[in-house]
């Protein structure tokens, strides 16, 4: 029986893209970004339609020509290799799997181009249906194929041949939640057996976070931050990260400095955030919902904590947990998460005050363009 030793890769490619940019006409649709990616590393590219994620990896596969920049692999420059000789997998949305050839004809393609034997090409074949779990499979055809087994077909064709970088363009966007679900740990397990490099261009922030290594969260053609899923969402280092990873209530006001960090003049209370910002800056403090506590008077808040206003407007119940949504004296509203066991008992209407240690307030620089970006 093969294994999928036969046929992994020892280690993968390390990819470096130096000041890449890419123009159509004078707009860029990818603005001079910087991205390291280690050898055998899941990385995820972040981010709304039209923010340059798919162009960055169409041009790492040679799909798009580099109006400027670099693009390396293992320091080797790869802008004058044609895309059939970068060596690299990539896996579409779309399944592009050939509706006239089975699933061993479809997989064997690439082999075939390559001239591998056939004794090779079937010991290759038959270990990489093993690893995406469609033993059995060889003699079928696509349309007697489930989405998500049509998916691992793909995914195996394009890792038939042992690449060192696996390239995948929203590969699992047209499937149903469950089996998206499900295919994140085929996945996982997939890119840990092979020790190939990842790169996955993605929309949806929650599969980024699952399946990566790091993240890099792309915006307007930029990369606005790289970093693992904790980092990004714990300290984001722009509005636009941290509204674009998670929920979070959003606090504005007048900024001063206090102490070794600032305070924020919001609704006629002062509140004290760790961080400052340059002379002139505009701030605003964002909360997770989980790190904002309601309570029903001042007297329940803890020694220290941030304390505001506020008029319940929405209760949910999420069976663990309860979702409040409150209303804040400037008419700001703010997303408050707590366990169903702490929770309290109020209603539509009911004034509480929210409260919030002042580590767990993120202090940023204001940005109008970022709210516009997300509404």
């Amino acid at each position: 029986m093969p294994t999928t030793s036969e046929f992994a890769t020892k280690t993968g490619a390390r990819i470096d893209l130096r000041g890449l940019t890419k123009l159509y006409g004078d707009a860029a649709a990818v603005d001079h970004i910087d991205l390291n990616v280690e050898p055998g590393e899941f990385v995820s590219l972040l981010g709304p339609s039209g923010s340059g994620k798919t162009t960055t990896l169409n041009l790492i596969a040679g799909f798009d020509e580099v109006t400027e920049g670099e693009i390396l692999v293992d320091g080797k420059p790869m802008m004058r290799t044609p895309a059939h000789k970068r060596g690299v997998g990539v896996v579409f949305q779309h399944y592009s799997l050939f509706p006239h050839m089975t699933v061993k004809e479809n997989i064997e393609f690439p082999l075939r181009q390559r001239k591998i034997p056939q004794a090779q090409r079937d010991k290759m074949i038959a270990a990489v249906l093993e690893t995406v779990r469609l033993e059995g499979y060889g003699r079928r055809y696509p349309k007697e194929l489930s989405g998500g087994q049509q998916q691992r077909v793909a995914l195996a064709r394009a890792v038939v041949f042992s690449p060192s970088v696996l390239l995948m363009d929203e590969p699992l966007g047209a499937l149903d939640r469950k089996l998206r679900d499900w295919l994140h740990l085929e996945l996982k397990r997939i890119h840990r057996e092979l020790g190939s490099t990842f790169v996955y261009v993605t929309h949806d922030q929650e599969e980024a976070l699952v399946l990566s290594d790091r993240v890099a969260v792309f915006n307007n053609g930029r990369i606005e931050q790289v970093g693992t899923g904790d980092e990004l969402y714990q300290r984001p280092r722009t509005l636009f990260v941290g509204r674009f990873i998670g929920e979070s209530t959003l606090l504005r006001g007048d900024l001063k400095q206090h102490g070794g960090g600032s305070e924020l003049n919001f609704a006629g209370r002062g509140l004290v955030v760790d961080g400052r910002l340059a002379e002139g800056k505009q701030g605003v403090v964002l909360i997770r919902p989980e790190c904002l506590r309601l309570a029903c008077s001042e007297d329940d808040v803890p020694s220290g904590h941030n304390v505001v206003d506020a008029v319940v407007k929405e209760t949910i119940f999420l069976g663990p947990a309860r979702r409040y949504s409150v209303e804040f004296a400037d008419g700001s509203g703010g997303m408050v998460r707590m366990a169903t066991a702490s929770s309290l008992d109020v209603e539509h209407g009911d004034r509480v005050v929210a409260h919030w240690a002042p580590s767990d307030g993120v202090l940023l620089e204001d940005d109008v363009e970022a709210e516009r970006t997300m509404t």
